[in-house]
Parts: structure tokens; C-alpha cells; sequence
């Protein structure tokens, strides 16, 4: 419903632009752009000689960057400074690098021996930008040169502007995980191990070993506070190390949340590019208001911007990156062809 008046108060707009077509210098142009906010278009109309009404859309490309993230069992795993590690920056990625612990690398084998899968102790992910906004600006022209402007006016678009999901060849490892973890879960519980119809299989040296091993997860980094259940129960405490286990379907996942009304201020310049003064050229250098810190979201419902810290590697430098920015920095090249 929120997008639909968006788009009906845009279409307002346009249709106002095209019926105030009265006079015959060319108040109206139409633009391409490209900077922080995107690729877009736009179309401006100069309802006078100081004032400039523009609505436009743009939206991000999707691309890809990585991240690599360490599994491991339980909290038995020595951290090995991987947070300082190169190896989890994928231009130098070295999983031999890593120290894999005994219990690790006991679990992977059995994991391997019942399931035929190999489980290695890096989780690949897949960050991506995912923005797209449809903006409504103002631009007021103080000088008589008309050259310079201010702006200011509204980003209007989705609130998840990146996602990062594991990648397609992380799943199979991801599976055996949450295979693990039901074994553990019925070690926990006093459980047969498996159970086929009638028959069930438990083993007490089994159930010993998942019990003192722990539950197989990412450790991304530790907690900054305690954590408490809906019904107040504490889950977790201060400095436990947050362990991110793959969802029902496999996945490990996380995204970036903002308001989906961002306001905008900026200063610009316009230029012409032909003598005839047909195209002109633009650039505009302002800040986006996101409305606070954003969020770093898991599937789980964790914000690694809140709730965890010593993140450590790639991971910690865009976490460091995204919550420093509460005002989004944009810079946006834009060159227009008047129309009429």
C-alpha cells in the first residue's frame, strides 16, 4: 500500500509537470544519472527561475563480494587470531592456514562417514547491494548565474538495502551441520541416535562425545550483552561466543536494514554541455539520512551491530563500515536533455 501511493504521488507529479507546459523557453528535461544511489533517470521541470522540481528512480546493480566466515564445535576451538588472519580475506584465502582442533576435525570425519559430505571449517558467503529508491527533490537556485543549487527533498524505497547468503557450494556442508546438531539435540535429550520405524540406534559413547563437543556452528564473534528468551529465560551471557547454525532450509543468512524514507540535502552544480544549452550536465554531492545505525540482521534475528562484537577479519571491516555511517555520503553524476 505504501509503494502504491508512492507511485500514485509520482505519477501526480509528472501529470502536473505536463499540464503546466504553458510557456515556451524549455522548463523540462529528461535525465540519466549515476552515483551512490545508483543508476537512474529522472525528469526535471523548472516550475521557475530559481526553483527545479525533479522525480526519478534508481537502483544499485547487484554485485557480489565475498565473505568467509569459521565453523567449528562447540567453544572448543582456539581462535588462532584468525580475526587477523588473511586468510579471510578471499583475494589470499589459505584455509590451510587455519587451526582446525581435534574435535573439529574428529566431527568433519564423522560427518563424513555418515553422510558422504566433506566439511571444511570456512563458510563462504556472498554479500550484495539490493537498494532502489524513487526520489522526489527540490532544487533552489539562490545565484543569478543560475549555475549553482541547493537540493533537498526524499529517497523513497526498500529498507533491506544488502543481503548476504552462503554460497550455492557451501550448502551440502551446511546440511551435514544441521544433521549434526539433531544428533546432538537427541544426545542432549537421552535419545536414540536414529530411529527408522521400529528400529533405533543408540550409542552411549556416541551421545557421550556430541555432549562434551557442543553444538557445530559460524563463530562470528561474541556477545555484548546477555540475551534473554521471550519468556525472560537467559540464553546467553555476555562474552558466550554467538554461534550462527544454518535455518531449516540450510542457509546461513544476514541483511541490512534502514528506513525506507530517507531524507535528502544537498548542494549541486548544473552546466551546459552544447552551446545550444540542449544537454546539460550535473553533479550533486549531499547526505542521506538513514535514520540511525543500521541493521545488521542474521536469519536468526541477531544484529551484529548491536549484539556482537570481535567480529573479526573482512566480516568486522564491513560491520565497522556499515554502522559507522548513520547519514548515507552520495555523490551523483546526472547529464539531462531538455525536451520542451
Amino acid at each position: 500500500m505504501k509503494q502504491l501511493r508512492i507511485a500514485l504521488l509520482s505519477a501526480g507529479l509528472l501529470a502536473a509537470i505536463i499540464m503546466n507546459a504553458q510557456d515556451k523557453e524549455k522548463r523540462f528535461d529528461l535525465a540519466v544519472t549515476a552515483g551512490v544511489p545508483g543508476l537512474g533517470v529522472d525528469m526535471g521541470w523548472k516550475a521557475t527561475n530559481w526553483m527545479r522540481l525533479r522525480a526519478g528512480f534508481t537502483w544499485m546493480p547487484h554485485w557480489n563480494y565475498d565473505m568467509n566466515f569459521a565453523l567449528q564445535v562447540g567453544d572448543a576451538v582456539e581462535r588462532a587470531k584468525w580475526q587477523l588472519s588473511p586468510a579471510y580475506d578471499p583475494l589470499w584465502l589459505n584455509k590451510m592456514t587455519l587451526q582446525r582442533s581435534d574435535h573439529f576435525g574428529r566431527m568433519a570425519g564423522y560427518m563424513h562417514d555418515i553422510t558422504g559430505i566433506e566439511v571444511d571449517n570456512v563458510v563462504l558467503m556472498k554479500g550484495q547491494p539490493t537498494y532502489w529508491n524513487i526520489k522526489l527533490l527540490a532544487d533552489f537556485y539562490p545565484l543569478t548565474n543560475k549555475h549553482w543549487r541547493l537540493t533537498c527533498g526524499l529517497f523513497i524505497g526498500n529498507n533491506n538495502i544488502a543481503k548476504a547468503v552462503n554460497a550455492t557450494e557451501e550448502m551440502p556442508a551446511l546440511m551435514a551441520v544441521c544433521i549434526y546438531n539433531r544428533m546432538y539435540d537427541k544426545a542432549v535429550a537421552g535419545q536414540p541416535i536414529l530411529t527408522v520405524g521400529q528400529t533405533s540406534i543408540y550409542s552411549a559413547e556416541l551421545s557421550s562425545m556430541l555432549k562434551s563437543y557442543g553444538r557445530m556452528g559460524i563463530h562470528v564473534g561474541d556477545y555484548t550483552h546477555d540475551i534473554y528468551d521471550d519468556d525472560g529465560s537467559l540464553l546467553h551471557s555476555k562474552g558466550d561466543a554467538y554461534m550462527m547454525e544454518p535455518d531449516e532450509n540450510s542457509m546461513v543468512k544476514a541483511k541490512v536494514l534502514v528506513n525506507s524514507v530517507k531524507p535528502y540535502l544537498g548542494l549541486g552544480y548544473d552546466g551546459n554541455l552544447t552551446k545550444d544549452g540542449r544537454w546539460t550536465i550535473g553533479v550533486d554531492a549531499g547526505i542521506m539520512l538513514w535514520g540511525g545505525t543500521p541493521t545488521i540482521e542474521t536469519h536468526d534475528g541477531t544484529d551484529l551491530a548491536s549484539d556482537v562484537e570481535d567480529i573479526g577479519g573482512k566480516v568486522e571491516d564491513y560491520v565497522n563500515l556499515i554502522t559507522k555511517f548513520k547519514v548515507l555520503p552520495s555523490v551523483e553524476l546526472r547529464i539531462a536533455r531538455k525536451l520542451f
